[in-house]
């Protein structure tokens, strides 16, 4: 512990989502995680001394680790003996700084999101998942046999409207995106700043339940040449709900960056923000909701001349 001790009530410790009972976060902050003889605990010095609380280790999906944390080889090993995965993150969640998985979590929606990736029909199709969500009440017909080119193009027009329509509520009038990295455009504005802010928080959040589900950040759908394209395209479904009328609001704030993530954190409500990313995950990636922990060892399987097999059976005489 540190010389000075983290003056707090309790352990701070947010149960983030669940999902049908079967996919759980936990999101901890200022903390020493630990093992002992009994379990995985969360340790923090208060003004009545040191107060503990044991983790659910064999209920986890996920382990979110903010700001002041710590984390032992042992109860690191402990979490991904139970399948749990760790994630390091900023406060509230608003950065993604890496993870790590266990060995022993499932690979079916990785291995979902690789083939959809390498299936143009199965990547238009999911193409077409993602530009639905974001167009709610568009009958499908619209989209039926649209290329992905074609969609992005519709998805630019409604970014424009999404645009203007925010533009007109705060009585802003003529505005451009500006991202800051042209030097051209000149400094952004109180709006684009609030929104680069928000965004940026939007991406780690996205990231962070991403690298959780042990997807690959990089294999995305729309976006492709960043090592974060599939938590791009993800985020990209919430921003004309949140991030953009955040950022509207706070026209002409004089810290529009810190408020924004300060609104960003309240409006999310992380428990309920958190099921919604996992099931539209799962829609687009044409999978149901699965708990990790109801995947057993005889899962395991082997490929092969025969196709795909158990890894505890035999073909034809011989061990696979």
């Amino acid at each position: 512990m540190a010389d000075t001790p983290v003056r707090l009530q309790q352990p701070n410790a947010l149960k983030l989502a669940r999902i049908d009972e079967r996919l759980t976060f936990l999101y901890l902050d200022r903390c020493a995680v630990r093992q002992d003889d009994n379990g995985t605990v969360a340790a923090v010095e208060t003004e009545n001394g040191l107060r503990e609380v044991y983790l659910p280790t064999a209920t986890l999906t996920a382990l979110m680790l903010g700001p002041g944390t710590s984390l032992t080889q042992q109860a690191a090993a402990a979490l991904a003996r139970s399948g749990c995965a760790v994630v390091f993150t900023g406060a509230g969640l608003v950065r993604s700084y890496g993870a790590f998985l266990s060995p022993y979590a499932p690979t079916r929606l990785l291995e979902r999101q690789a083939a959809i990736v390498s299936d143009p029909g199965l990547r238009a199709e999911a193409a077409r998942v993602m530009y639905l969500k974001r167009f709610p009440g568009v009958p499908s017909s619209t989209f039926a046999d649209a290329t992905i080119e074609q969609m992005r193009g519709l998805e630019g027009v409604r970014m424009k409207a999404t645009y203007q329509r925010c533009s007109a509520k705060v009585r802003l009038g003529r505005w451009r995106r500006n991202s800051g990295t042209d030097p051209g455009m000149g400094p952004p504005d109180s709006v684009n700043r609030a929104l680069n802010s928000a965004n940026s928080a939007l991406y780690g959040v996205v990231n962070s339940v991403v690298l959780a589900l042990g997807l690959s950040p990089g294999l995305g759908v729309i976006h492709t040449g960043n090592r974060q394209s599939f938590t791009l395209d993800i985020a990209d479904l919430y921003k004309a709900d949140l991030t953009i009328p955040l950022a509207f609001a706070l026209n002409g704030h004089e810290d529009p960056e810190n408020a924004a993530l300060r609104k960003l954190r309240e409006g999310m409500r992380l428990a309920r923000f958190l099921p919604r990313v996992v099931e539209d995950i799962h829609d687009v990636l044409g999978e149901q909701s699965v708990d990790p922990r109801q995947w057993s060892v005889d899962e395991l399987r082997l490929w092969g001349s025969f196709g795909e097999v158990p890894a505890n059976r035999s073909q034809s005489g011989f061990l696979s």
